[in-house]
């Protein structure tokens, strides 16, 4: 016999699933809920369904949310004034507007203590920000702890009283000692401020203290651009000055100015006079082009200069080693030390990929290697690069695709061909659109009207004002007979109406 406890668990979770049954009465939003191989969870009625982890979704009725568990499909928890939204496999967040709270869902009754004004993800994992402090969750259960906080590109800083956390990508982490009251972490390299100073704070343990208006270059040197005087300063080393103005090329190359004399600076801290500048170009990490009056000039880390033919007028893309030049109207490519390596009679070239490269002469395309040995005969009106050893070409007015020996992989019978994220193909031909693998067989045939590639990692197909799903090798997951599919591989569920 079961005890009074259970019994009233029992009652409260069938009168607030009877409200859900009472407020999808005359709806016809049906829903139904499947694993990624389409085996059924369970069908509600409401307005709508979204997964927080794998087995808790919440039901939206009205102004009402309402959490239900899909192994027993009963309700666990109601609110009129709360929204839940999903954020990690473990964690899922609730808002209403004023305040954000955090639920573990091992314990998704209770939300955890703290209580926040906003609650986002950083790569991957939380980050709350309260009134006083925010909270950093890299990984279960530990947690960082900070006044606040601010997102970069490729790393998350966190501002405590006693310094900087540094987090990057791959959740490592260094900490940079300050005795600033209000450090401030500059976006473009490594280095501090306060409202007077800065300080370099590369991890090497070095500590400066110099004018406003300097900055890390290359991670070594010290560039004091205040007034109208360029610096640098290595540790253990004196001030030394070094040039009028700076024009800062990338964060391995500079351009200096003293008097009326030009310099590249190299990251090898040498400085080439250079004459005349026009242009200056970060090609790559190693070498930087710069135009004068008369001719380009490549310049190397180490601080070589290779001077490229007078003929050359532009330099342009970089790909696999070479950079594209361009000489009167025609197209070549050169190497790092000037030379040239495809002749510049082309009108127009596609980047490099995987040692070949599309070339076209007059109005047709053909394919070169790296030594200018044709590969594939210019027959076609027009292509693009490589992808995945294939590329798409064009053929009276028709598309298909053909392979680095020079072979269709499928005949030019298509009127368009497109790539995306997803490996594959999409084709159209006429009215209907189907679906290539990546070594451009049939997945789907021409018998649909769209495809559309969700980042979840499944073809949707739509025909008929319906829509269905497909896995990457073609297998039918849910038939063509849904108005909507939201697939989440997140939670491992299909959430279909």
């Amino acid at each position: 016999m079961p005890n009074g406890k259970t019994t009233c668990k029992t009652l409260f979770a069938s009168l607030i699933w009877m409200s859900v049954a009472i407020c999808s009465i005359g709806q016809s939003k049906n829903w139904e809920v499947s694993d990624l191989k389409g085996a059924r969870k369970f069908d509600v009625s409401a307005d709508t369904v979204y997964a927080l982890t794998d087995n808790l979704f919440c039901v939206r009725c009205g102004t009402e949310s309402i959490l239900v568990e899909d192994d027993l499909f009963h309700p666990v928890l109601r609110s009129s004034k709360e929204k839940f939204l999903p954020l990690t496999k473990s964690f899922f967040m609730s808002e209403n507007g004023r305040v954000a709270r955090l639920f573990n869902k091992k314990n998704f009754i209770q939300p955890l203590p703290h209580i926040f004004k906003s609650i986002t993800l950083w790569n991957g994992k939380i980050l709350g920000k309260a009134d006083i402090r925010c909270v950093f969750r890299p990984s279960e259960p530990e947690e960082m702890v900070a006044d606040s906080f601010r997102i970069e590109p490729r790393r998350l800083l966190l501002f405590r009283n006693d310094g900087i956390l540094e987090v990057d990508s791959a959740f490592r982490t260094r900490f940079f000692s300050l005795r600033s009251p209000n450090p401030d972490l500059n976006l473009f390299s490594t280095y501090v401020r306060n409202d007077t100073l800065w300080k370099p704070v590369n991890g090497s343990g070095f500590d400066f203290v110099i004018r406003p208006g300097s900055f890390w270059w290359n991670d070594t040197v010290l560039i004091d651009s205040a007034g109208k005087n360029v610096y640098w300063q290595s540790p253990n080393r004196s001030r030394t000055k070094i040039a009028d103005s700076i024009s800062v090329i990338s964060n391995r190359f500079a351009l200096i100015k003293k008097k009326s004399a030009s310099f590249i600076l190299t990251p090898a801290g040498k400085r080439m006079k250079v004459n005349s500048v026009k242009k200056v170009l970060d090609l790559c990490d190693s070498v930087c082009g710069v135009q004068t009056k008369s001719r380009w000039v490549l310049i190397s880390e180490n601080g070589n200069r290779y001077t490229v033919s007078k003929t050359i007028s532009e330099l342009g893309s970089v790909a696999e080693g070479m950079v594209m030049a361009k000489a009167g109207k025609r197209y070549g490519y050169i190497d790092f030390m000037g030379f040239i390596r495809i002749s510049c009679r082309y009108d127009s070239l596609l980047p490099f990929h995987s040692g070949i490269s599309a070339a076209r002469l007059g109005t047709v395309w053909g394919f070169l290697d790296r030594d200018e040995k044709l590969k594939i005969q210019p027959h076609y009106q027009k292509t693009g690069s490589f992808i995945r050893d294939l590329t798409p070409v064009e053929k009276e007015e028709k598309w298909g695709l053909l392979n680095r020996q020079g072979d269709f992989a499928q005949p030019c019978i298509f009127d368009s061909i497109q790539t995306g994220k997803f490996p594959g193909w999409k084709t159209v031909k006429g009215n209907w659109t189907g679906w290539l693998n990546n070594e451009g067989k049939i997945l789907l045939a021409n018998r649909y009207t769209d495809i559309i590639e969700p980042c979840s990692g499944f073809l949707q197909v739509l025909r008929d004002g319906k829509t269905g799903l497909f896995t990457s090798e073609g297998k039918s997951v849910l038939p063509i007979q849904y108005f909507k599919i939201y697939p989440d591989l997140e939670t491992h569920t299909l959430i279909a109406r």
